[in-house]
Formats: structure tokens, C-alpha cells, sequence
């Protein structure tokens, strides 16, 4: 089995498998016996505890010729999430990435958006968003594509991506390529189902064949920054029988980690790309860098650490030394656009704030 697609962890271990699984989404006018049947094999990672279907067990999903529409799931508290890109500037591009039949466009168009974009691969589902007045560009989000949008229309200032995440077979880089979409002051809300009630209350139903990979809030959270998207706010809200997590980002342009450079533990985190500095108060080790991945990262005194972190994300990853962690935390106050305990996320679950 392959590594984790969201922290890298090497292996992956099982979760849970069901044989002879038939194809779901395909209705038939006639009974037929040419039914499109697969093993669903599922596999969670011990490190950041995301749960994913296997890679390889399974020919990859079509959405081009995907025509089910999801206009009867729209959470009773969309209201809310649609009240809160009205707080941006109103005549934001609003783009929606996974638009489906144009259903949450609709709203957005109720609540006065004019500038709207819709993205979907569906060859049908797009045919019928287009069908009640939007704007909709047919295709799967990828890097290219995404070029291609902005080119044409511009960096959205709003970007909704609802129930789309779970269904990519590489979600960092559909993350990278949704990054690519957002202006530098652009706000995200980016919506998962979680894994929660599959784990807490058994709910096995939900583990099904669209679905690669399964997220609770501090994974996605992990994912995000990865790919530079700085979390401001993330919650968790019911929906129907299961459970949504809801985050909103922006982009962090710089990621710095305020910790010891014995951190051994970041070249297993997925997170080395995206490090720009190291902060330690050791005078002994200021100006030496710390090989992280396929890098070298210089070291800076913590007194550099506001200039270092304007406007980017701060990596807690100071183990055992709760005081300086605190240190860390407090000099970036007013300059950091969001705070994430790498300890916290890897070991305690611990939450994200923002700063």
C-alpha cells in the first residue's frame, strides 16, 4: 500500500474492505447483468489518522460522465456560510469549484453576488448550472486548468469548495491548484465530510467508492497548510445522519516553525516544502541551516521572529518546552495569520487558532 496523501507517512495500514462492491450512482432503465463491480479496500495512516481508499485497488471515477445532482444536500447551514462571504467586498468573483447542477450558485446569486463562476467536470451538471443563468467553466480543477481560469476571469477574492476534496485522488495538489485560484486577500471555505461518525458511531455506509480520502479537522487542517492556505476558523456541523467540518483560509505566503532545529519530526510531516525559516533563542546556532527535506533552512534568533512571520503561518513544534512555545506565540501577536501546534496536531488533536 502507498504512503499517506496527506502528511507523506510512508505506510498506511488497514481499515476496512468489502468485496465484490457494485458501482453506486448507476441507475439502470432495464435489469442488466453488466454491472461495474470492485473491492473497496481502505487504509488509515498512524500518524495523521486520515483514512483512504487504496490506491490502485480501483479504476479512477469518470466525472465527465457523472449526471447526479446534489441539490437536496445543501446543509441548512449554507445560509450561514453564504452570509459570511457577504461580509467581503460585494462585487467579489465568487468562484465555486465543484459547482455540481448550480444549486449553491443559486444562492449566491440570491444574496446579490453578480460575479459568479462556477467549475464542474460533469458534462451534464454543468449543461443544467449553465441552464439557470451561471457561468461555468467544464472542467476538472488541476494546475493547468486553474492557469487557464485565472487567465480568463481573474483570481477569485471568494472561493467555495464544498464536497469536492474527498473525491480527488491527489488532494494536496487539487488544494495547490485551488490555492492558485484565490487573490493574495482572497478568502476560502473549503467543506468536508468528516470521519468522525464513521469511527464514533459505525457508520461503515459512508465509507464508499467516490470517496478517496476521509478527513477530520486537525488532517485537513494539516493539508491546508501544506499547501500554504492559513486556516482562520474551522468547525464542525451535523448534517443529515453524519457530520461537515467547514474551514475557512486565506493564503500564508510565509511559514515559519518557532522551534528547536533538532525538529526531526518535520521532514515527517509533508510540511518541508512550505518552511521558509527556523526560530531558536540558542545564539550557538543562529545563522546555520537545518536540512529539511531536500532543503537547507537557515536559523534565525527569536527577536527576527515578527519580521520572519508577517502575515504567514507559525509552526508551533517546540516539544517539552511549553514557556518558550508561549514566548513564540506571544512575539508574533498582531503579526501572524494563523498559529499551528505541529505537537498538538500529530499527537493530541490539538486545535487550530488564529492569530
Amino acid at each position: 500500500m502507498s504512503g499517506c496523501p496527506i502528511c507523506a507517512a510512508p505506510e498506511l495500514r488497514p481499515f476496512a474492505s468489502f468485496t465484490d462492491v457494485p458501482a453506486s450512482g448507476i441507475l439502470y432503465d432495464v435489469p442488466s447483468g453488466d454491472v461495474p463491480r470492485r473491492d473497496l479496500v481502505f487504509d488509515y495512516c498512524p500518524v495523521c489518522a486520515c483514512v483512504a481508499q487504496r490506491s490502485g485497488a480501483a479504476p479512477p471515477i469518470d466525472y465527465a460522465a457523472v449526471a447526479r445532482p446534489t441539490a437536496r444536500q445543501l446543509p441548512a447551514y449554507a445560509c450561514a456560510i453564504v452570509d459570511r462571504l457577504r461580509q467581503e467586498k460585494p462585487e467579489s468573483l465568487v468562484v465555486e469549484v465543484g459547482c455540481n447542477d448550480g444549486t449553491f450558485l443559486g444562492e449566491l446569486r440570491s444574496a446579490g453576488f453578480t460575479r459568479r463562476l462556477g467549475v464542474e467536470p460533469s458534462q451534464a451538471l454543468a449543461a443544467t448550472a449553465r441552464g439557470a443563468g451561471h457561468e461555468v467553466a467544464t472542467c476538472a480543477l488541476g494546475a493547468d486548468t486553474a492557469t487557464t481560469i485565472v487567465s480568463k476571469y481573474g483570481h477569485a477574492d471568494l472561493l467555495v469548495c464544498r464536497h469536492t476534496l474527498e473525491h480527488v485522488p491527489q488532494p494536496l495538489a487539487f488544494l495547490a491548484a485551488l490555492r492558485s485560484l484565490l487573490a493574495p486577500n482572497g478568502l476560502a471555505c473549503i467543506e468536508v465530510p468528516s470521519l468522525a461518525p464513521v469511527i464514533d458511531r459505525l457508520h461503515g455506509e459512508e465509507l464508499w467508492d467516490e470517496h478517496l480520502t476521509y478527513f477530520l479537522p486537525h488532517n485537513l487542517t494539516a493539508a491546508l497548510a501544506s499547501t500554504g492556505l492559513a486556516v482562520e476558523a474551522i468547525t464542525v456541523a451535523p448534517h443529515l445522519d453524519m457530520e461537515n467540518i467547514v474551514a475557512w483560509v486565506r493564503l500564508s505566503d510565509r511559514t515559519v516553525t518557532a522551534a528547536s532545529p533538532s525538529t526531526a519530526v518535520l521532514n515527517f510531516t509533508g510540511l518541508t516544502d512550505c518552511i521558509d525559516a527556523v526560530v531558536d533563542d540558542a545564539p550557538s546556532k543562529v545563522g546555520y541551516s537545518l536540512p529539511l527535506g531536500k532543503r537547507m533552512v537557515q536559523i534565525h534568533a527569536m527577536v527576527e521572529l515578527p519580521r520572519l512571520v508577517a502575515g504567514g503561518t507559525l509552526l508551533l513544534t517546540g516539544f517539552g518546552y511549553p514557556r518558550w512555545i508561549a514566548a513564540a506565540t506571544a512575539a508574533t501577536a498582531g503579526h501572524v495569520a494563523a498559529i499551528w501546534d505541529v505537537a498538538g496536531r500529530f499527537g493530541g488533536f490539538g486545535e487550530t487558532s488564529a492569530g
